[in-house]
């Protein structure tokens, strides 16, 4: 008897083996867009940009995207480099109102000594490559567009993140 004759005959097995496949798949893909398996660093600083990833500086990674700096407001800038090419923008982050809303207020939250946890939703956060029009939901299905960085020849085997001093 075959593996499809035995799952035909029985349904709830079925179903069970499917929505396992499903969530694996679905944890998965969750883990890659946020950053998972890769190196965890800690740094005091972060890249930001004012001018749509033309050019970027390094401030305190604390600083909730969307601040005002030097009269203009700074959005997260995620810094790539192809080989020993010069570093670029390879894309820029910010949070919606409300999901930076809530950002100040767990920071707030979190300075004034009371329990908080900010496991902000991926609805509350948007993504865009320099020259791109409008911004994409980081829980759009169509995301790994925006956050996948390649090279000049096309490629990301040589793509690594550049991290301030």
């Amino acid at each position: 008897m075959s593996l499809k004759e035995k799952l035909e005959q029985n349904k709830p097995l079925s179903m069970i083996v499917m929505l396992c496949v499903i969530g694996l798949s679905l944890s998965s893909v969750c883990y890659y867009m946020l950053g998972g398996g890769g190196v965890v660093r800690d740094y005091e600083q972060a890249f930001f940009t004012v001018d749509d990833g033309v050019n970027y500086f390094a401030a305190d990674a604390m600083n909730v995207t969307g601040f005002e700096h030097e009269g203009q407001i700074a959005y997260r800038a995620y810094i790539f480099r192809d080989g020993d090419g010069e570093p670029f923008v390879g894309y820029m982050e910010r949070y919606t109102a409300a999901g930076r809303k809530a950002a100040l207020k767990a920071m707030a939250d979190s300075k004034a000594g009371k329990p908080t946890s900010l496991s902000l939703p991926l609805v509350d956060q948007e993504v865009k490559k320099p020259g791109d029009k409008s911004w994409t939901k980081r829980s759009n299905p169509r995301i790994g567009r925006v956050v996948r960085v390649v090279g000049v020849d096309g490629s990301s085997r040589k793509i690594e993140p550049v991290y301030p001093d």
